[in-house]
């Protein structure tokens, strides 16, 4: 079954991945809005958590706003937190355990969560390009004859709330990292929302000024009511979200970036007034990435049985 979600994506022509496996991208760059299948959201009207004009007055909230509609539905509708944990529960056929900052995640489990765990996420769930020797991206399929796109046309947010979800450039040839095998994609986008993997190295060239970015703060110890932490406005940020660089990052302009900045490399810049200013992200530090799936296996987690 293939599940349309335009009721999530604002009009947008995506479709969701269906049992079968299938799975149909929409255009090139549209915001990832796979946040809550609507199967879930079905399930908690159909269980009378939420009536259905709730529902789509939940989504129209998130869409106008700054939160997800994860945290529109459990802070402004008052949808209980294991309730909605159990329709995902139901949904994805795993266990449900509420958030608790105590609980040790299995190390075995994190041993297969690695780079190329996000490479095939990116490729399920959301961007995936080739980077080549001039610092072109090609599109997963892309013929060999294939021109190429600019990393500003096939990365920038035209806006707050375009976000990119997870978008995974790999190596010249697309096997793992190797000093004749990486590109260098220069990153020279006004505002960039997402979580950006590059199996390479980086260059941080932004054009412009950014954009004024409406955050949360952190919550205070001991709570976690959305309503206990303060609305901040931070201004001339270039790259809400993550930059992860499997080589070194190389700041050209200075930067401002909320979120997390990883190299596997070196971090230089050209001169001592050129910096990249990094805030926190207290959601990132819990481990809440907006662009992903809220529940997705991890591999080995599942048993196939005959």
């Amino acid at each position: 079954m293939t599940v349309e979600t335009d009721i999530l994506s604002g009009g947008r022509g995506s479709k969701t991945e269906g049992s079968d496996g299938s799975s149909k991208k929409g255009n090139r760059g549209a915001k990832s809005s796979r946040t809550i299948e609507q199967n879930v959201l079905d399930a908690l009207v159909y269980r009378g958590i939420i009536s259905q004009a709730e529902v789509l007055a939940a989504v129209d909230d998130s869409k106008a706003g700054t939160f997800d509609l994860e945290t529109v539905l459990l802070d402004r509708y008052r949808v209980p937190k294991h309730a909605l944990g159990s329709a995902l529960s139901d949904f994805y056929q795993c266990p449900y355990l509420p958030y608790d900052e105590r609980t040790v995640i299995d190390a075995d489990l994190l041993k297969t969560l690695n780079l190329d765990s996000l490479k095939k996420i990116a490729l399920r769930w959301g961007t995936y390009y080739r980077l080549d020797r001039v610092g072109q991206l090609h599109p997963q399929g892309a013929s060999d004859s294939d021109q190429g796109i600019a990393p500003e046309g096939a990365l920038e947010s035209q806006a707050i709330g375009d976000h990119r979800g997870l978008v995974f450039i790999d190596t010249v040839d697309g096997q793992s990292p190797r000093v004749d095998n990486m590109g260098t994609l220069v990153l020279d986008t006004d505002y960039l929302e997402g979580l950006l993997v590059v199996q390479g190295h980086m260059v941080l060239r932004p054009r412009a000024a950014g954009k004024s970015v409406p955050v949360l703060s952190p919550s205070p110890p001991g709570t976690q009511s959305l309503g206990a932490r303060v609305p901040v406005q931070l201004s001339g940020i270039h790259v809400n979200g993550l930059l992860y660089a499997a080589g070194a990052i190389r700041i050209e302009r200075s930067a401002r970036l909320y979120g997390a900045m990883i190299a596997g490399q070196s971090v230089t810049s050209i001169g001592t007034g050129t910096v990249i200013e990094v805030w926190y992200n207290a959601d990132l530090a819990q481990g809440l990435f907006r662009g992903l799936p809220v529940v997705y296996r991890a591999p080995g987690t599942w048993l196939v049985k005959y």
